[in-house]
């Protein structure tokens, strides 16, 4: 195909993400490769990776990592987006100690940019965590974007509720623990968990 493939930046359950060059542009991205054994057999799994790949490719936002490209070989799917080379929020916030407000600020005014744009699309991300929140590089005043829309749900209309509960423990909403529905809401809680943590 058109890429080549270079380290590995993260691994997880079914899948790597790895950095990888486009040879017919020289341009770099991040490509996330997704094993179909893993998949295979688990409908609930592969609605989620269409899912994922649908909801990426409607999201056009300067604080949403950018949709590229898609394509599968026999064994595996590849989702070519956005490489973001200045590591995760989380990786900072461990390595500073600490931000000031000033810091805050400018971190979660982008948040909440991106946040405010997707529930416009009625798209809930329930992932939202320091993890998935990406610099575009190492430098201090980097442009920050939300990654990882593994979970994500496209929601019918605006008050739609998701009812099979989904997130990262110490940042999920109380509600979707529970039975009764969850929907937008849900990401602004787990933003305010970042807020705090910051």
């Amino acid at each position: 195909r058109d890429y080549i493939f270079g380290r590995t930046l993260g691994a997880g359950t079914f899948g790597v993400v790895r950095q990888a060059r486009q040879i017919s542009t020289n341009h770099n991205v991040a490509v996330k490769i997704l094993l179909k054994q893993a998949l295979k057999g688990n409908d609930v799994q592969l609605q989620m990776l269409y899912d994922e790949l649908m909801i990426l490719q409607k999201l056009h936002h300067p604080n949403i990592v950018r949709f590229e490209d898609w394509f599968e070989s026999k064994d595996k799917f590849y989702i070519v987006t956005q490489l973001a080379t200045g590591g995760e929020l989380f990786d900072r916030i461990i390595s500073k100690g600490k931000f000031t407000e000033v810091d805050a600020v400018k971190i979660v005014v982008q948040m909440l940019d991106a946040v405010q744009y997707i529930h416009s699309k009625n798209v809930v991300h329930r992932d939202l965590k320091p993890e998935n929140v990406l610099y575009l590089d190492s430098s201090d005043d980097s442009r920050l974007v939300i990654a990882d829309f593994g979970i994500a749900k496209e929601l019918k209309d605006g008050d739609d509720l998701i009812f099979k509960g989904a997130g990262s423990l110490g940042y999920v909403a109380p509600e979707v623990l529970t039975s009764n529905g969850h929907g937008k809401p849900c990401d602004i809680w787990s933003l305010s968990v970042i807020t705090y943590t910051l």
